[in-house]
């Protein structure tokens, strides 16, 4: 196996999990707590995970994910109707503070837990 694959594949598998976790969340959580705020969380780490394995060795990803996250959230301070329901799902409908809390939380983990595993 190449180097560029052993690096590559871990988070592929990651980004493979946090979407399918994502679904179900979307599919079958109707909550107040884990749909909007863990879903949120993690959707960052998706990001990131995604992102890491076309750029395997980007020092400025996590920063970059994250303003990428906050720039879509602001998007939804300005009016406008989309039509398509899964571009809609996407990019969300309502702009709210809590979710950029939720974004730098998902960056927060996903860097941290990329240095701690590292490490080992």
């Amino acid at each position: 196996m190449s180097s560029g694959l052993k690096i590559r594949l871990p988070y592929l598998i990651l980004a493979a999990v946090l979407l399918v976790v994502e679904v179900l969340i979307g599919a079958f959580v109707h909550d107040d707590f884990i749909r909007p705020f863990v879903g949120d969380v993690l959707v960052t780490m998706l990001l990131c995970a995604l992102v890491r394995v076309i750029f395997p060795n980007w020092r400025y990803l996590v920063p970059c994910v994250l303003c990428f996250s906050f720039a879509v959230e602001m998007v939804q301070l300005i009016p406008i109707d989309i039509e398509n329901a899964v571009l809609r799902i996407a990019l969300g409908s309502t702009f709210d503070v809590i979710d950029l809390v939720c974004y730098t939380v998902g960056c927060l983990l996903f860097f941290i837990g990329e240095k701690t595993l590292k490490r080992i």
